[in-house]
């Protein structure tokens, strides 16, 4: 397995004084290069020879901090993360805006949702771009974007009206604003485990209501989708405890999106999860906690992102998913980068750590 001081990087990525974190073997399991070996022009040409598609490198810790910045592989991929710097820093103002005049400025989010999110919604492999993206423990408005454009995928798939997609979105990106109102060190964190501070944490959806209720003209939906967000479909959610039909269809699906984007990014890296450990997540709980039809329609459809990513193993080796599998998104085929295909339904003792590129 390659240590916690080293990362994959694809073939064209490699330049000459890399050095080597893990031996690299050939298809018939002949060591090709050692660890600790210094790669030059020719040893990278002998790797394209073998065609070996990804070889793990030392890293300082400088490096490392430099590679939390996520770097975009392919035109489609740049164009994405450059629209999205640009828009967070719009998303940024309006919650610094909303921070110190406790007004929601409901005309200019609406244009914000209509002329840039929905946009960002549409962009082939939307949701591989976005988890390339996410920084571990990031801002509030960070997470609220990137709720509302998952909310965004969802409302597609269930081929939701323009008007009703318009609210889904903004839903989403409001989902935490009652936050602003808490102290600033509870405003980026999950839920603490503390109970006090639980219980103070916990009052952000009932400070968002109360935001958004002195806002006219701002659809129930959305007021529902922040009040209810955490609510459970067993009733051991809050605020109310409310359960199954009580609960606003457009909360399940925040509620679905806000734990997807919570437990992918994390609270700090160790905690980080992989979307396919999310969605074993979802498919546990979704006759629970969660929403089973938002479930099933995320579960379905989430799938056909995966396919020809790139993934690190629990046992170190590196991958490319090449089916989906037979259910749903959880356990998908892999080929190895010797050639092994590995069926992750039947290996059950082997998981996806994370996403090397997507």
């Amino acid at each position: 397995m390659a240590s916690k001081n080293s990362r994959y990087y694809v073939l064209e990525d490699l330049r000459p004084g890399m050095v080597v974190a893990k031996e690299v073997l050939s298809p018939t399991d002949q060591v090709i290069l050692s660890e600790g070996t210094e790669l030059t022009d020719k040893l990278i040409a002998g790797l394209r020879f073998w065609e070996i598609k990804m070889v793990a490198i030392r890293m300082s810790s400088e490096s490392l901090s430099r590679e939390k910045t996520a770097q975009p592989k392919g035109a489609a991929q740049k164009q994405f993360f450059g629209e999205y710097e640009a828009v967070s820093e719009e998303v940024a103002q309006q919650f610094d805006q909303i921070r110190q005049t406790q007004e929601v400025p409901l005309p200019e989010l609406k244009a914000f949702v209509q002329n840039h999110l929905l946009q960002m919604v549409n962009a082939v492999g939307v949701v591989n771009h976005l988890h390339m993206l996410q920084q571990a423990g990031g801002p509030l408005f960070q997470h609220a974007m990137n709720v509302a454009m998952i909310c965004g995928v969802i409302g597609r798939w269930l081929d939701l009206g323009h008007k009703e997609l318009q609210e889904l979105v903004l839903a989403g990106l409001l989902h935490d604003i009652g936050k602003v109102q808490l102290p600033e060190e509870y405003q980026d964190m999950a839920e603490p485990s503390d109970p006090a501070q639980a219980a103070l944490y916990r009052r952000h959806t009932f400070y968002g209501y109360q935001l958004l209720k002195k806002c006219p003209g701002i659809p129930e939906n959305v007021k529902f989708a922040v009040f209810q967000h955490h609510e459970k479909m067993d009733g051991s959610g809050y605020p109310l405890g409310l359960y199954g039909p009580q609960i606003h269809p457009v909360a399940r699906i925040v509620s679905v999106a806000n734990l997807y984007d919570r437990r992918t990014a994390g609270q700090d890296e160790t905690s980080r999860m992989s979307p396919f450990a999310v969605a074993e997540m979802m498919l546990e709980e979704m006759f629970g906690t969660l929403d089973p039809a938002t479930c099933l329609v995320f579960l379905n459809n989430v799938r056909d992102y995966f396919t020809g990513n790139v993934v690190e193993l629990s046992d170190g080796r590196v991958a490319e998913v090449v089916h989906p599998g037979r259910f749903m998104a959880t356990r998908p085929m892999v080929r190895t980068m010797d050639g092994l295909f590995i069926d992750l339904e039947k290996e059950r003792g082997l998981r996806i750590l994370n996403f090397v590129q997507a």
